[in-house]
């Protein structure tokens, strides 16, 4: 996927004067085929839904999710479409590939926060991806004009970079159905590791199902067979649950940093660098990855479970991984710190139709919540236009 995409984006720029990488990121889009974007495709599907129950429509993503399950089982349709969604996607989550994540099928919460802002929003977005509404229109078709324009004396490079691009885009689905299985995968070995948590816990081994997480492979198979040098596992996983506490309070590390001597003791994990833009600039810069341009109030959400977001705002983050997904067929645009162009946020923005930049250096410590804020999803520029109050 990398290579064929790279070398997209290099005839694209060569051939058709492709400067802003424009015409290769909505070839990239084209097909509607994307396994990713189908949980948000859903959730807007559910939004409308939901959206002609009046009492649903007011509670959801307001009551608590446990208190809700007489209210969904009084909508028959509703209820089946999102069983129907919890089975399939239900093993996504923020940080999937942690087995200590919890998942939409454990707490739907962020879920039903989502369908709910949805279906209270004056006209429910078109649940149909962009990329899914044929080749009539939309950025592909307006790339592919461009081409025509550029190679019609040259149709051994229009063919060429024809080939290029299908089988770019074909191997962009099969990454993408690849990291699905791998979510599946993981979510079989974590049911495994919390049924054993469960009877840990009833043999009052553990305090806690869940403190299953805070021991080693090794160490639980030991107490099993009777070769760990411990047997004390409420005490370790204790231990470790206060450390993984204190460091969730802590500053994250740097991307990239140097060590020396022993790693973990008397590092700050931090690289000194020069800022990348001015402090009090108005305009940053990163990776157009889904073409369009959008005005809206700024959202800078770290923790997607418990966001805020509403719907029309423009999401900022330092990163994103599946789980954030769910927060995006709320969002009026994107704007993220790290990221590429095949990053997954990048995939399913362009699936969606929704502008997004990424690689916007400092993005969430330079804007706030309430920022109005303007970004370009083709050039990559993002404009403060007024600071929050």
């Amino acid at each position: 996927a990398m290579i064929f995409a790279g070398l997209l984006r290099k005839l694209c720029a060569k051939w058709c004067d492709d400067r802003d990488g424009s015409i290769a990121t909505a070839l990239l889009s084209e097909g509607g085929d994307l396994l990713s974007a189908e949980p948000a495709v859903r959730i807007r599907e559910l939004g409308a839904i939901a959206a002609g129950d009046a009492a649903l429509r007011e509670e959801l993503g307001r009551l608590p999710w446990t208190r809700l399950r007489g209210r969904i089982a009084a909508n028959p349709r509703f209820a089946e479409a999102l069983d129907d969604y919890l089975k399939r996607f239900g093993e996504r989550c923020m940080e999937e590939l942690k087995l200590e994540s919890l998942t939409l099928a454990e707490d739907p919460g962020s879920l039903y926060a989502t369908i709910g802002e949805i279906a209270r929003a004056d006209a429910p977005k078109d649940p149909v991806p962009t990329a899914a509404r044929g080749p009539g229109g939309g950025p592909a078709a307006e790339a592919r004009a461009g081409i025509r324009r550029h190679l019609r004396f040259h149709p051994l490079r229009s063919a060429l970079l024809g080939w290029v691009a299908r089988h770019a885009r074909a191997r962009l689905v099969d990454r993408e159905a690849m990291r699905f299985e791998r979510t599946r995968v993981f979510g079989r070995v974590r049911g495994i590791v919390l049924e054993l948590g469960r009877r840990l816990h009833a043999a009052r081994v553990l305090g806690d199902p869940r403190e299953v997480f805070h021991l080693e492979l090794g160490e639980l198979l030991g107490f099993v067979e009777g070769t760990g040098s411990s047997a004390e596992l409420r005490s370790l996983a204790a231990v470790r649950l206060r450390e993984f506490e204190r460091n969730l309070r802590e500053t994250p590390p740097d991307a990239r940093f140097e060590t020396r001597g022993m790693v973990f003791h008397g590092h700050r994990y931090r690289v000194r660098r020069e800022p990348s833009a001015e402090p009090g600039a108005e305009s940053r810069t990163g990776i157009g990855s889904s073409a369009g341009r959008v005005r809206g109030r700024v959202r800078v959400v770290t923790d997607p479970r418990a966001s805020g977001l509403l719907g029309g705002e423009i999401l900022v983050a330092e990163r994103t991984d599946p789980g954030w997904v769910l927060l995006f067929p709320v969002a009026a645009g994107l704007v993220v710190e790290r990221g590429s162009l095949l990053s997954h946020a990048s995939i399913v923005a362009r699936e969606l139709g929704l502008p997004a930049v990424v690689g916007v250096p400092g993005a969430t410590t330079w804007l706030r919540t309430g920022d109005e804020i303007e970004i370009d999803g083709a050039s990559g520029e993002v404009r403060r236009l007024r600071k929050g109050d």
